[in-house]
C-alpha cells in the first residue's frame, strides 16, 4: 500500500515537472516570436529611410522635446505639434525631456520621421535602478525644478528619501521644492509638528509647501512656482501625485487609484513618464511611483554636497542618510 501511494506521488511530481517544463516552453517560444516581430519591424523601418547623408525626401528640423517614449517609438514636441519618430540606431536611448533634431520622412507610413541627433543635456535627474542600483535611470532630462512630492499619512512621509533626492538635486543644480500632501489629515497639532520638520529644510534654503489636493489647499500657491518652468512630479505610490497632476492640468487625464489597506502603500497608476504642459504655463513631467530611491553614482564613504540654495548637506553616508549643516 505504501509502495503504491509513493509510486502516485512521484508520478505527480513528474507530472508537474512536465507541465513546468512545456510551459518554460511556451515562454521561450513567445519571446522568441516577439524578439523576432520586433526584429522584422526595424528591418522594415530600415528598408524605407534613406541614408543618413541622403537631402531626398528628408526635411531636417531644429528641435524639439521629447515628451513620451513608448517602446521604439518616441513623441517628439515641436512647434506646437506632437511627432511620433523612431531613434537613429547609432544614438543612446532618449529620455523625458531630451531636445533633439529630427527629420521628416514621408515614406514612413507608421511614425512621421527619426531623431538622428540629442543636444547635450544641461542636467538630468538620476537614479540606481530598482532592479540594480549599480545601473542608472534617468527620470528626467534639462529640468528647472524637482517637486519632492510626499504625503504625511497614507503613506507617510520618507524623510530619508527626501534626502537622498535633494542631493541628487544638488549636484545636478536643480532647485528642489518639497510639498507635502494630505495636510486634511493632520490634527492642528501634527500641522504644527510638520511646519517644525520643514523648517530644518527651509533654514538650509529649501523651498516647502504643505498642500492638500483634496480640499485643493495651497495647489495655487505650487501653480505660482511652476509656472513657466520645466519641472519633474517624483515621490512615492500613493501620495496624491495622479490627483495633483489632474488639479495643475485642469482636467482628468491621469488614471488615479486608492492606497492599499494591506500594506498602507500606493499603488502604482501611472506606469510611465510623460511629459504634460502645464495650463498657466511651463511644463511639467510625471513618473510613477516609486517604492526606492538610491543615490546613482557616488563613492562611499562621507561627501559634501552643496544644495542649489544656500544650504549645505553634510556627511552623506553610502546608504543615502543625510544629515543638516544647521
Amino acid at each position: 500500500m505504501r509502495s503504491s501511494e509513493e509510486s502516485i506521488i512521484r508520478q505527480e511530481r513528474a507530472n508537474r515537472v512536465c507541465r513546468q517544463r512545456k510551459l518554460e516552453n511556451i515562454d521561450r517560444r513567445n519571446r522568441e516570436l516577439a524578439q523576432k516581430e520586433r526584429a522584422q519591424k526595424k528591418l522594415k523601418y530600415k528598408s524605407k529611410l534613406p541614408e543618413e547623408d541622403s537631402e531626398m525626401d528628408v526635411d531636417v528640423q531644429p528641435g524639439g522635446w521629447v515628451i513620451r517614449i513608448d517602446r521604439e517609438f518616441y513623441t517628439v514636441l515641436s512647434d506646437n505639434k506632437k511627432l511620433k519618430c523612431i531613434l537613429s540606431p547609432k544614438l543612446p536611448p532618449c529620455v523625458i525631456g531630451d531636445l533633439v533634431h529630427f527629420r521628416l520622412i514621408p515614406t514612413l507610413s507608421d511614425c512621421d520621421g527619426q531623431i538622428v541627433s540629442i543636444l547635450p543635456r544641461r542636467n538630468k535627474f538620476s537614479r540606481g535602478s530598482s532592479g540594480n542600483e549599480h545601473v542608472e535611470q534617468v527620470l528626467g532630462a534639462n529640468l528647472d525644478t524637482i517637486v519632492i512630492f510626499m504625503s504625511c499619512k497614507s503613506p507617510e512621509t520618507n524623510w530619508g528619501m527626501i534626502n537622498r533626492m535633494l542631493v541628487t538635486a544638488g549636484r545636478e543644480s536643480i532647485s528642489p521644492l518639497i510639498v507635502i500632501n494630505k495636510i486634511d489629515l493632520l490634527t492642528d497639532a501634527e500641522k504644527e509638528a510638520m511646519r517644525s520638520a520643514l523648517k530644518k529644510y527651509e533654514k538650509q534654503g529649501y523651498e516647502a509647501l504643505l498642500v492638500s489636493v483634496a480640499s485643493e489647499a495651497g495647489i495655487e500657491e505650487l501653480e505660482a512656482r511652476l509656472c513657466g518652468k520645466v519641472s519633474i512630479l517624483v515621490g512615492m505610490s500613493g501620495t496624491g501625485k495622479s490627483s495633483l497632476l489632474n488639479l495643475l492640468l485642469g482636467e482628468s487625464i491621469v488614471k488615479t487609484g486608492p492606497v492599499s489597506d494591506a500594506t498602507n502603500k500606493g499603488r502604482h497608476t501611472t506606469t510611465s513618464s510623460l511629459m504634460h504642459r502645464l495650463r498657466g504655463g511651463g511644463f511639467i513631467i510625471d513618473t510613477p511611483g516609486i517604492r526606492t530611491f538610491s543615490l546613482w553614482d557616488m563613492s562611499s564613504g562621507s561627501q559634501a554636497h552643496r544644495g542649489p540654495h544656500r544650504g549645505q548637506l553634510t556627511g552623506v553616508s553610502s546608504q543615502g542618510s543625510v544629515s543638516f549643516a544647521v
